[in-house]
Order: C-alpha cells, then structure tokens, then sequence
C-alpha cells in the first residue's frame, strides 16, 4: 500500500464543494486532525455527525478502567453537530451504546452527496448503512477489520453474511492498510472500489512537541533513569489482547538488573498483575508503571525511550506506532499488529511471527547489546513516517469522494 497520491477534481460537480458527511461515534483524538485537513480543502464540505460526546466529557474508559477526557483540540477547524445518543448504556464501545435515531431526520434534512461511515459495530452505523438507499446517498466506508485472529468459523461465518448485506450499500471503500485492503477482497469487493486512505496520526503535532522537550537525558533524570540504559517502551492498554505480561516476561528474560528499563505508559485491568509480578522478579527499579497519560503528556516518553514495543495478539492497526516513529523509535511488534505490514521491516525493527517470551527476549536482548543498530533503525522509522501522514488521509479520501460522485 503506497500513501502518497494526489487527488484530482471534482469534475462532475463543476467546481462546486461536494457536500460530505462523515458519521463518527464521538470526538476521537486520531480523527480530529483529519477532519480539520478535510476542512481546509476546497473539494468538499464536511460536517461531521457525532453519536456521543465521549472524550470532550470525562467518562470512564472500559480498557484503561480510568476517566477520560482528552487534553488536545478536538472540536476546533470543522463543522460538526452532535445527534442525541438514547443509549442507557455507557459503553460506546458495544453494539447498543449507540442509539441515535434523529440521525434520520438529520440526513433528510441536510441532503448531502456522500455519506462517510466509519465503522459497523453500533445500532446507529446499522441504521445509516439501511437510510443510505432512500436518502439516494453515496456510501464511503471506512473500517478498521483484518483478516487477523479469525473468530470461529460459526461466529465468522454469521458475520460475514451480515456484513455482505451491510456492503451492497457502499459504493467505495476506503482501505487503512494493507491488512484492511485484504479483508475487503475477501468480500470479492473489484480493487477499483478500495482506495488507499492510510491510517495516520498528527505527525506536525508529534514532532512539534518533540522540538519543544529539554533534552532526552533531562527528561530521563525526572523518572531516574541513567543515560546509559536502554529504554523500552509499551503505551496502551494494559489488557490481555495487548499481552504486556508476555512484554514483561521477555523483558525479565533478556536482561539484568540496572541494564535496560521497562516502561509501561497505560492502565488497565492487568496492572495489579503485572505489578505483583514485577516485585516477585525482584524488578522494581527496572520496570516502571507511569498510568494513563494524556496526549499532550506523552510526547515525554516518546522522547526518553531507545526502542517501542508492541506484542499485541491482535490489533487491526496500532496508531501508537506511527507515534512512536514520529520520535525515531525503531519499532518491535508482532505480524498479528496489522501496522507492521506497511510501516514495520527488518530496516526498522523486528516483526515477531509468533510472539512468545524466547523470540521477543531475543528481540529485547538485540536491541540492547547493538545501540548503533537501534539508532539507524529509528532514523529510517522517522524517515518512513514523513509519507504516511494526516493529509495523505485526507488525499484519499478525497479519491474516495470523487470515486463515488462521478460513479467509481
């Protein structure tokens, strides 16, 4: 999957902006930068449809199992409106935590060209996959779905017949990676159909806030770290399908006392766990648990940390790698992280086929006796991410909007 390719014109609409929805379940830290490059470009009118105001009001997050409310401008450089959400439950995350039927109303009465869905899992994407029809709406569809960690066959094959229902609605289909580009051939959906729309992060915003930190061994000495050890870094959810217990058993594994550093930057229902385990090694001073850290508070970590780790079992993307090549971090992951596909080789890191403790220790233990190793592998994974950016996303979806308006 290549990111970078320019748009061309809106030439069916002579000139005029093509007017899109995008529907979003609630203010997300990623997709705010997006929508405000949307915003600026002059092909199209965006307004987002939000579902629920999680993230601008503090609400407690199931997998980090601690309030949030995110620290960055998330409103701000778009129009957006928020549908009522008459979901009792909390969860936005499951199915019914999403029930927003004046959505509707609402897209009868704006009457846009193009409708940008994002995601399946909620009753409100259900019911704008079936509207899209009688609204004579285009369809993009955005998802994050792999081929990666199957369900059974019962369950896969149950949700592969609903899905083919949901896709005859969908004109284009926007594909976040190499990973997702399979899923969707799998439906026998034609190539003209999928368009690259990379999955990206803020990169002027991650390397903006890296040029103003004190230097790497200032910011070591605020968490005592010496500036000869090396520092290995998880962020994320401290949950099983992120496996950070198989992290810190290869960690243990791998190196001594006082030689390297672990860091775990998140919460969640394991670290108690991880904790215990940790005094029971006799680890203490070497692995350290920073809790859940905002977004204008991680960059510190980024900026302190030699090598980041990920050794999740399963996850479609994994946005915390483009964050963290954004700070020249070589990169160790498993293929079951449906990132490394398109921005992890052996030229900047390690992608563990089958991520148990002897293969990722081995990874942890390379990186530590070849420092010049780790630093040519973060100078490529900083380079490499300098193409996959906010406005390559935004590049694609307009190919996805023209693609859709002037009938794929």
């Amino acid at each position: 999957m290549t990111a970078k390719q320019e748009p061309d014109s809106l030439n069916s609409r002579d000139k005029e902006a093509c007017q899109l929805v995008a529907l979003a379940s609630h203010p997300i830290q990623y997709q705010a930068p997006l929508f405000r490059e949307l915003s600026s470009r002059d092909e199209i009118d965006l307004t987002v449809y939000f579902c629920d105001r999680q993230g601008i009001e503090a609400k407690t997050d199931s997998g980090f199992e601690t309030e949030i409310a995110w620290d960055v401008p998330l409103l701000e450089g778009y129009d957006h409106v928020f549908l009522d959400n008459i979901s009792p439950l909390e969860d936005t995350n499951s199915f019914f935590g999403l029930l927003n039927p004046g959505l509707v109303m609402k897209l009868r009465e704006d009457q846009p060209d193009v409708l940008w869905i994002h995601g399946y899992m909620a009753a409100t994407n259900t019911l704008a996959f079936a509207m899209a029809p009688f609204c004579d709406l285009g369809v993009i569809f955005r998802g994050e779905s792999t081929l990666l960690d199957p369900p059974p066959w019962y369950v896969r094959s149950i949700k592969r017949q609903i899905l083919r229902t949901l896709f005859e609605t969908v004109d284009v289909f926007a594909a976040i990676g190499s990973r997702n580009r399979e899923f969707y051939t799998s439906f026998d959906i034609a190539d003209e159909r999928i368009i690259d729309v990379p999955y990206t992060v803020d990169n002027d915003f991650w390397q903006s806030e890296a040029a103003k930190l004190p230097e790497s061994d200032d910011l070591r000495d605020r968490h005592d770290i010496s500036s000869d050890q090396t520092v290995f870094l998880f962020v994320g959810k401290l949950i099983e399908r992120k496996r950070p217990d198989l992290l810190l058993q290869a960690f243990c594994t791998a190196t001594a006392n006082d030689d390297a550093i672990l860091m775990f930057v998140g919460d969640g229902e394991l670290r108690d766990q991880l904790e215990r385990e940790t005094r029971h090694r006799g680890r203490d001073e070497d692995v350290i648990f920073a809790g859940f850290q905002n977004q204008s508070e991680l960059p510190e970590y980024y900026e302190l940390s030699d090598v980041f780790v990920l050794p999740s079992r399963q996850e479609n993307w994994g946005l915390v790698i483009n964050e963290a090549m954004n700070f020249g971090l070589p990169i160790i992951a498993t293929g079951e992280v449906g990132a490394t596909e398109d921005l992890v080789d052996g030229e900047n890191g390690f992608v563990i086929d089958t991520a148990d403790v002897a293969t990722l220790a081995t990874a942890i233990k390379d990186c530590l006796e070849r420092p010049g190793m780790v630093e040519e592998m973060g100078q490529v994974s900083k380079e490499r991410i300098e193409d996959w950016g906010i406005e390559q996303t935004a590049d694609g979806m307009i190919r996805c909007v023209q693609a859709v308006v002037n009938g794929v």
